[in-house]
C-alpha cells in the first residue's frame, strides 16, 4: 500500500544555513561554528557524533525553536516540518485512535488548500489534496498495523510502544516535506521501524534529516552524513555510517599508536580530524 497520505509538494529552494554559529551557554559548549549548507530535494542526511557533541541542538535550530548567535537560517516558503521528538509527546485524554488521527490529517490538509485556475476557454478547474481526512487516517492506521477492532480504543489506554507507534502516525499525518527524526530507532518496535524505512526507502521524496546510532539504519537511509564532532565542528561526510566508524576507528589508532611511541599523536588525520565545517554548492 503506497503511503499517499504522508506526501506533500516541496517547492524549488528548501532550506540554507549561512555562516551559522551557536553557543550552548548552560554547558558552555560550542555547537556550530561558520556552518554553511543548503538543503536540496532528495537530501538524506544521517546526524552522527558522541552524545553531548549536539546533534539534538541542531535539529532545534533546523526546527527554528533555537536562534543562532550569528549567521542565518533561511527556510522556504513550501516547507512544512514532521518532528519525530525523542522525549516523545502529551497525548489529550478522552480521544480515541481514529478521530485522533483523522483530525491531524484534517488539520493538514487544510493547511494546503487549494488553488482555482481558468483556463483559456474559461473553464475553472480546483486543485487540492485528493484524500479526505478520515481516508489518510484510515491508511495510515493500516500501514502502522493497528488493526480495526481497535481504531475506537481510547488514546490515553495505549501502551508505551503503542503511543510510540502513534506519535510517529501523527507526524506523517502532518503531510511532511521535511522530516526529522530524533533516534527513532530507539523507541519503535521492529515491525513500525520496518513499514518506516520501507516507506522512506520506496516512497518518501522530501528531505529527511535523522540522528541515530543505529549503523544499519543510518547505512541504508542516509545519503551522507553530518558528523558532529565537537567545538563547532560539523564535517559534511559523503560517505556511510559504516565508513565514517572504521575511519574514526583508524584515526584512533593512529593516535594510540603515536602516543606509545612517544610523539605528539595525531599525525595523520585519518578522515576525522577535519576543522571545516559542512559546506555545499
Amino acid at each position: 500500500m503506497s503511503l499517499e497520505a504522508a506526501k506533500s509538494r516541496l517547492g524549488t529552494f528548501v532550506l540554507s544555513f549561512d555562516d551559522a554559529s551557536f553557543r550552548f551557554q548552560k554547558a558552555d559548549k560550542q555547537i556550530l561554528q561558520g556552518f554553511t549548507y543548503e538543503f536540496v530535494k532528495g537530501d538524506r542526511i544521517g546526524i552522527v557524533g558522541p552524545n553531548g557533541a549536539g546533534k539534538s541542538t541542531f535539529l532545534s535550530i533546523l526546527l527554528g525553536e533555537l536562534k543562532l548567535d550569528s549567521g542565518e537560517v533561511v527556510q522556504g516558503e513550501t516547507v512544512r516540518f514532521g518532528y519525530y521528538a525523542q522525549a516523545g509527546m502529551e497525548f489529550p485524554e478522552g480521544v480515541r485512535l481514529l478521530e485522533f488521527v483523522k483530525q491531524t490529517a484534517e488539520d493538514a490538509l487544510a493547511k494546503e488548500g487549494s488553488t482555482v485556475s481558468t483556463d483559456v476557454e474559461g473553464n475553472i478547474s480546483v486543485k487540492g489534496p485528493s484524500m479526505s481526512g478520515e481516508s489518510m487516517a484510515r491508511q495510515l492506521l493500516t500501514r502502522f498495523q493497528f488493526p480495526t477492532s481497535r481504531w475506537q480504543d481510547l488514546v490515553s489506554k495505549m501502551s508505551g510502544g503503542e503511543k510510540r507507534r502513534l506519535q510517529l502516525m501523527w507526524v506523517l499525518a502532518q503531510r511532511p516535506n521535511l522530516l526529522v527524526l530524533d533516534e527513532p530507532s530507539n523507541d519503535l518496535d521492529l515491525s513500525t521501524l520496518a513499514v518506516l524505512e520501507e516507506f522512506l526507502c520506496d516512497e518518501y521524496k522530501g528531505v529527511l534529516v535523522f540522528v541515530s546510532h543505529d549503523r544499519r539504519f543510518v547505512d541504508r537511509l542516509a545519503g551522507h552524513l553530518f558528523a558532529f564532532q565537537g567545538d563547532g565542528i560539523v564535517r559534511d561526510f559523503q560517505g556511510s555510517f559504516s565508513e565514517w566508524l572504521e575511519m574514526e576507528k583508524e584515526a584512533k589508532g593512529q593516535f594510540a599508536s603515536s602516543s606509545s611511541s612517544g610523539g605528539k599523536g595525531g599525525g595523520g588525520n585519518g578522515g576525522a580530524a577535519v576543522t571545516k565545517p559542512a559546506v555545499k554548492g
